[in-house]
């Protein structure tokens, strides 16, 4: 099922739908964004018409997803780029700071060494 057809199951489609996160799985290429469906109907009454109700919108087999941020300033101190080879792409990014904490205390040996 694509989304326009997933749209179709809801009372309003997707319509005024708002979207709380995005989640990548770059290794399963797969998206998972959780969004607030408007489930109400203009006929219902007062509080009913307003109704939405959480869920997950899943996408597999993922080829790109690019979005911009939601009332991102218009100017960031910075802007970058890093090439990811496994994709033979790059990553962009724009900020107002940037840091690298190590995810663990142990020291590898570089990629690929044997």
């Amino acid at each position: 099922m694509n989304v326009v057809e997933l749209a179709d199951v809801f009372p309003n489609g997707l319509h005024d739908a708002e979207a709380e996160s995005i989640r990548i799985d770059d290794a399963n290429r797969t998206a998972s964004v959780t969004v607030y469906v408007w489930i109400g109907s203009l006929e219902d009454p007062g509080e009913e018409r307003e109704s939405y109700r959480r869920g997950t919108l899943e996408f597999r087999g993922l080829h790109y997803c690019a979005r911009e941020l939601p009332f991102a300033p218009p100017a960031a101190p910075f802007t970058c780029r890093f090439w990811v080879n496994e994709w033979n792409g790059f990553v962009h990014l724009a900020a107002q700071e940037a840091r690298f904490t190590w995810a663990d205390s142990q020291t590898h040996e570089s990629w690929g060494a044997e």
